[in-house]
């Protein structure tokens, strides 16, 4: 700032020289064209002198050839003489007088025209400067800006071990980024109740004998896939571990562990599993399928119930993103029959009462033992 502003005083310095130098080539100017009418008067003077000194001489001559005349016409001629005489040296006084300013003045434009020469060499000198400062000061600029970028990089570097360390197995702290957080997930389960869950009811209701039947098949559906997605992920993360952290002697087979316990790491290897976890969702959803017949007991064809089906695989492809999270989702199945029911964390089904009679739907939390993401849903009854 300080370079800036010493520029911006050398600039108007410069700006005022300017000016001074054209006033002055002005000043020259002015004085040359004093010195031509001052010539140009001296040379009138000079013709006015020829033509007196001439006029005296008639006089003369005209004194001499009239010596005979009367003294009053002598006297009188002499008066004449001395007149032109007189006016005679007013003209080379005067002519003197102009000498002397045309003198000054081609010694004022010498002086001036020097200045401007100092003037102007003075103008060069700051150019000089001022273009060195200006290279100085974009070299400055340059180091300056190589300095913030290591700066910038030094911090995105701390940054993203910090929000390594902060997001890291920290349920309480939302990634915004992320489609499957957590407060999204609880939407879709929140969806999959409203829709496909809806959807297979109406299917299979008329195929067992009571609603609670049906409800009570369509939540064995739920989970078991949550149960089949625990044993997957935990078997998944153990096989995800096993190829990171050991390395085996190719000659002799033996292993050994690497210390895998940095934050960094550690969020890395979360991210991981939250990436390869969302691709083997529809793999998982298949794989679920398949013991599909076994959970609804009867032998259906499940070709034959399409939206059974499909709630199956919503069933597994949610309970797997919930499970593969860090700390995972949680799912809460377990509430006791007849005991008081807790609006807190349950929805009336079609009845009241102030009791639990049967659960319909599975209350969801951001953790175990976490806080409450979206309320199950369960039929009341008035007696425990």
């Amino acid at each position: 700032m300080a370079g800036r502003h010493e520029n911006e005083k050398k600039l108007k310095l410069a700006d005022q020289n300017s000016s001074e130098i054209r006033y002055l080539k002005e000043q020259v100017c002015n004085l040359k064209k004093e010195v031509h009418t001052l010539e140009k008067e001296a040379e009138s003077l000079k013709e006015e002198k020829i033509p007196v000194q001439r006029k005296g001489e008639t006089h003369l001559k005209q004194t001499d050839s009239r010596a005979h005349r009367p003294g009053s016409e002598i006297d009188r001629l002499k008066q004449v003489i001395l007149q032109l005489e007189y006016e005679n040296e007013k003209h080379k006084s005067h002519i003197s007088t102009i000498s002397g300013a045309k003198e000054n003045a081609l010694q004022r434009q010498s002086q001036a025209e020097l200045n401007i020469k100092t003037l102007e060499e003075e103008i060069q000198r700051l150019r000089e400067r001022l273009l060195k400062q200006e290279d100085d000061n974009y070299r400055l600029q340059k180091e300056i800006s190589e300095v913030c970028k290591e700066k910038d990089n030094a911090l995105s570097r701390l940054s993203k071990v910090a929000g390594a360390k902060l997001y890291h197995g920290n349920a309480a702290v939302t990634d915004l980024s992320d489609s499957n957080r957590p407060t999204k997930i609880a939407e879709k389960f929140s969806e999959l109740y409203d829709n496909q869950w809806t959807d297979a009811f109406e299917e299979l209701k008329n195929t067992y004998n009571t609603e609670e039947e049906t409800i009570q098949v369509l939540l064995n559906i739920l989970q078991e896939a949550y149960t089949f997605c625990m044993k997957a992920e935990n078997y998944y993360e153990t096989r995800i571990d096993e190829a990171v952290f050991t390395l085996t002697d190719v000659n002799t087979e033996e292993t050994r562990r690497i210390n895998g316990t940095n934050s960094s790491i550690q969020k890395a290897l979360a991210d991981l599993r939250l990436s390869m976890g969302n691709a083997c969702s529809s793999i998982i959803g298949q794989m679920f399928l398949a013991k599909l017949p076994a959970i609804l007991k009867k032998k259906l064809d499940v070709s034959v119930s399409p939206k059974t089906k499909l709630y199956a695989r919503q069933c597994a492809n949610l309970c797997w993103r919930m499970r593969i999270r860090l700390p995972p989702v949680f799912a809460r199945f377990e509430f006791g029959k007849g005991t008081t029911f807790n609006t807190d964390i349950l929805r009336k089904y079609t009845k009241t009462g102030g009791y639990l009679d049967f659960v319909v739907w599975p209350a969801l939390y951001l953790h175990e033992n976490g806080p409450v993401l979206s309320k199950g849903v369960a039929q009341p009854k008035h007696f425990p």
